[in-house]
């Protein structure tokens, strides 16, 4: 989790240096039928496909926890393989006896009871949950209008050119990726 959010400055500069570098190769053609920004925006969001699937792809190729497989799945077997896999990094056989009881699923109730029942859970999770709401608000509130903020921000002359108002826009956008949002 903590990877996650450490890289999303980075994906926010990846972003912003790829809808940099598109905006530089379809400069001629925008400039010529302003029409094609419609291609421009459609390769920017393909891009951005491309993290999702290569995660995707290695979230598919690790198996599942052994709590998992044998909580959910009731497969105590699997997970006492998938256990012995990370500790040895062999695949021993198993014996009949060395298999416990069958552990009780988690439900719904067991949840709302535990979490919400008790204040002590409960305060927690709620001081959370809107201190992650309010953060919210205020991150994606800049960040989706920041071509609107720039605009007011860095007052330039009124250009009819559609490349242009697009130019100054995606290049303020890396400007405040570089200073903003990496980390370090």
């Amino acid at each position: 989790m903590a990877a996650v959010f450490a890289m999303q400055g980075i994906g926010i500069l990846l972003a912003a240096s790829i809808a940099v570098i598109i905006m530089l190769i379809f400069r001629s053609s925008i400039e010529h039928d302003p029409l094609m920004l419609d291609y421009v925006w459609r390769l920017i969001v393909g891009f951005g496909c491309v993290p999702a699937c290569i995660a995707l792809y290695y979230r598919l190729k690790i198996p599942e926890s052994p709590r998992y497989t044998a909580d959910v799945e009731l497969n105590i077997h699997k997970a006492i393989n998938h256990t012995q896999q990370v500790i040895n990094k062999e695949n021993i056989p198993i014996e009949e006896k060395s298999v416990g009881k069958i552990v009780k699923p988690n439900t719904w109730k067991d949840f709302r009871e535990y979490f919400f029942g008790r204040w002590k859970n409960f305060k927690i999770l709620f001081g959370a949950s809107i201190c992650w709401f309010l953060l919210d608000i205020a991150f994606y509130g800049l960040t989706l209008n920041q071509s609107m903020v720039l605009d007011i921000v860095t007052p330039h002359k009124n250009s009819t050119n559609v490349y242009d108002t697009m130019w100054n826009s995606v290049k303020g956008n890396l400007i405040i990726a570089l200073l903003g949002t990496v980390p370090g």
